[in-house]
């Protein structure tokens, strides 16, 4: 993949985006954008104001910072009323008085690489380390220099947030992610870093044009040899769902009395095989062996997720290289 030329004021101009709402999901067949970071509480508004208003005054400040920038037209006022989902901790330095800002959203875009690909999209404070600058000063907000990372594994196709070392970064307002990484497997997911909120919206990219991007990717990273399976799909569906800890994607075999669907592990990204099979008085002994069988494999990796309701749902994994934007490291469930 070619490195694209950084000029200055290369950052977008696009329609006001409204704070208060955020669809959950984007269409626009102009970009190849695969997702965006939507300011969506007070503080988040006012530190991209904050960005923006720093590249009007020095155009030549952070040129590759600004290319991951879509800022509105002209402004748009909070409105007095408007709080998002805010902190209390975080002061609100403008008052509560009507406050016009500009408005807009952070791109991420397999054709607007970060710094480092093997790491993924930096989010931050520090502007010589991030790539999605959120603050114009360091530590502004309670957002660290390097607060997290977005990236995607390779061998599966799964998107994830990374948050390194003594950072913290809360998704949909409960689920903490520290010192771990998570998948983000849903159409829109609320990402808190410090004081700031913002809305991790999926666009409407097709599925073809997302994995010819990260097929080319994969070549340019030397990761061509360990094909991800057709069935996982880069993109999020309606139909995916959460699991006992596993992201459960769309079927791909059927039976009389089962179904094996691909999945995901919400804690690494790895793929997973999950298979759901009906269990009634009749074939009894026959499910209970097969679960004994599968976990008795030595090549891979089996576990029982439930049995609930005659319906016994058990996850294979195949162990591997998770050759991600992030890690080089083996992973195996």
């Amino acid at each position: 993949m070619s490195q694209p030329t950084y000029e200055k004021d290369t950052f977008r101009s696009g329609s006001p985006d409204s704070q208060a709402t955020v669809p959950d999901s984007l269409h626009d067949s102009e970009t190849s954008d695969f997702a965006r970071l939507v300011p969506v509480n007070r503080q988040a508004c006012i530190a991209f104001n904050e960005v923006v208003e720093r590249i009007k005054k020095e155009p030549d400040w952070n040129s590759h910072a600004q290319q991951y920038l879509n800022v509105s037209e002209s402004k748009t006022s909070l409105g007095a009323d408007f709080s998002g989902s805010e902190t209390d901790s975080a002061p609100d330095i403008y008052g509560t008085n009507n406050t016009s800002v500009w408005t807009g959203y952070y791109r991420l875009n397999l054709e607007l690489p970060p710094r480092r690909f093997r790491y993924g999209w930096v989010i931050g404070s520090n502007p010589d380390e991030a790539d999605i600058l959120l603050t114009t000063k360091k530590q502004q907000y309670r957002v660290r220099g390097k607060h997290a990372r977005l990236t995607y594994d390779l061998l599966s196709y799964a998107f994830l947030v990374v948050a390194d070392f003594g950072r913290s970064v809360l998704l949909d307002g409960k689920d903490e992610v520290r010192n771990a990484q998570r998948v983000v497997w849903s159409k829109a997911t609320g990402v808190t870093l410090g004081d700031l909120s913002y809305k991790l919206v999926r666009t409407g990219l097709k599925e073809q044009i997302l994995r010819e991007q990260l097929s080319v990717l994969r070549n340019e990273l030397g990761a061509s040899k360990h094909e991800p399976p057709a069935y996982l799909a880069p993109t999020p569906s309606n139909d995916d769902y959460e699991y006992s800890g596993y992201i459960v994607k769309g079927v791909f075999a059927q039976g009389a009395t089962c179904s094996v669907s691909a999945g995901l592990d919400k804690r690494t990204g790895v793929a997973v095989a999950v298979k759901k099979m009906v269990r009634n008085s009749r074939n009894f002994l026959m499910v209970k062996n097969e679960v004994e069988i599968m976990k008795s494999i030595g090549s891979h990796v089996s576990c029982l997720l439930g049995c609930h309701f005659g319906l016994v749902v058990t996850c294979l994994c195949s162990p591997g290289y998770a050759i991600s934007l992030s890690t080089y490291i083996p992973a195996v469930i």
